[in-house]
C-alpha cells in the first residue's frame, strides 16, 4: 500500500513528550530536513542527543508453537494465541509490529498487527487483529514470531549488538511516547575521537555514545560524523538511521 507523505495533523510537536499514544509506532515523519519515528520509550527515562536503541528480541515471542488445535482459516484477521511466559505488553503495544510465519503451514506470510491484548507478566494468552487476512491457513503445527517494532520500548544501551532506534531531541521521561530522530543532521554524544566522514556506531562502554564502526563493520551503522569527533562531547552526525 502506498503511504502518502503527511504534511500537515500532527498531534505531538518533536519537541513534546506524551504519556498516551498519539500516533502508530514506528510512523515516520519528515521536519525540516531531518527525518524521525515516533517511539514509546522502554522503563527508563532517556537523555536529550543520546543514541538509543531497540529492545533485545523478546524470547516468549520468538518461534512460539502456540497456534490453537483447529489452527486459522484463510480470510482470518483475529487470533488468539499461546506464548510462552515472559513478555509484558499493553493493550495496542504491538500496533505497528508484524506477525510472522517461521514454519510449518503458512511459512513466509509477514502480517502486520493493528491491535493486541494485553499481556500481564507471566501471562501466556495474547489475542491479536491483523491488517490484513491470513492467506495460506496455520495449522497447530505452524511456528511463529512477533516481531516488536523497533521503535517499541527503546533504551539507551552500550551494546553494539543492537539495532540504533533514534536521538531524542529532549529528555524523555520512562514509559512516554515521542519522536526520535533517525536522519539529518543532529547533535550525539560522541564516545570516541575520529575524523571527518567515518562511518559510526553505538559505543561499546557508554551508553547513549557513539564511535567509528569496528573493522569488520559487524555492528549496525548510525551515519557519518560531519567532522571530527572529541571524547565526550555532543559533535554534528548526519544520522542514517533508516
Amino acid at each position: 500500500m502506498f503511504e502518502g507523505l503527511k504534511l500537515s495533523g500532527w498531534k505531538q510537536s518533536v519537541y513534546q513528550q506524551k504519556s498516551a499514544r498519539q500516533h502508530v509506532i514506528g510512523e515516520k515523519r519528515h521536519w525540516n530536513g531531518k527525518k524521525f519515528r515516533y517511539s514509546k520509550n522502554g522503563g527508563t527515562g532517556l537523555s536529550r542527543a543520546f543514541l538509543n536503541q531497540a529492545v533485545a528480541v523478546t524470547a516468549g515471542l520468538v518461534n512460539e508453537a502456540g497456534i490453537p488445535a483447529a489452527g486459522f482459516a484463510v480470510g482470518t484477521r483475529q487470533m488468539t494465541l499461546t506464548v510462552t511466559a515472559g513478555a509484558t505488553l499493553s493493550a495496542d503495544d504491538l500496533v505497528g509490529s508484524d506477525f510472522i510465519v517461521n514454519d510449518g503451514a503458512g511459512a513466509g506470510q509477514c502480517i502486520p498487527i493493528v491491535s493486541n491484548t494485553a499481556l500481564a507478566s507471566g501471562g501466556t494468552s495474547l489475542t491479536i487483529t491483523l491488517g490484513d487476512r491470513i492467506r495460506t491457513a496455520l495449522t497447530s503445527a505452524s511456528e511463529f514470531t512477533i516481531q516488536l517494532n523497533r521503535w517499541l520500548l527503546v533504551a539507551e544501551s552500550a551494546s553494539v549488538a543492537l539495532m540504533p532506534a533514534g536521538v531524542p531531541l529532549i529528555d524523555i521521561t520512562a514509559d512516554y511516547y515521542f519522536w526520535n530522530q533517525t536522519g539529518g543532521c543532529a547533535s550525539v554524544l560522541n564516545g570516541d575521537g575520529s575524523t571527518i566522514g567515518q562511518i559510526l556506531s553505538s559505543e561499546a562502554t557508554t551508553s547513549g555514545a557513539v564511535e567509528v564502526r569496528g573493522e569488520g563493520n559487524t555492528e549496525p551503522s548510525i551515519g557519518i560524523n560531519y567532522g571530527s569527533l572529541v571524547d565526550t562531547e555532543f559533535r554534528a552526525i548526519y544520522l542514517d538511521i533508516d
